[in-house]
């Protein structure tokens, strides 16, 4: 089964910005677009991308002589993201609670 990404972890893969992302999916095929639009507001876009799209894009940018190869992302899991990991394990300043309130 195909694999449907969030506009944010495409962004993390490509290391572009969300906008970025929606302007360049928005309308290739296989794309699924939740978002609502109504007339006279800005549209709310929420997308979202399946895998072989993001790696038939990136084959897409290849070089001609190179297309004949096929591209392989990998996503990390969205549970766990680099600045929530390196965050839970600092241990915490003991020095100056313990400085600060001997009375």
């Amino acid at each position: 089964m195909n694999e449907l990404l969030t506009v944010k972890d495409v962004a993390h893969v490509l290391q572009c910005s969300e906008d970025a992302v929606i302007r360049r999916f928005a309308k290739l095929d296989g794309v699924i677009d939740l978002g609502r639009s109504t007339l006279g507001v800005r549209r709310y876009r929420v997308l979202r991308i399946p895998k072989s799209v993001v790696e038939k894009y990136l084959t897409s940018k290849l070089p001609k002589t190179d297309r004949t190869r096929s591209v392989q992302i990998e996503v990390p899991p969205a549970s766990c993201p680099q600045a929530e990991i390196s965050q839970v394990g600092r241990p915490r300043d003991t020095e100056s609670r313990q400085g600060g309130s001997a009375e």
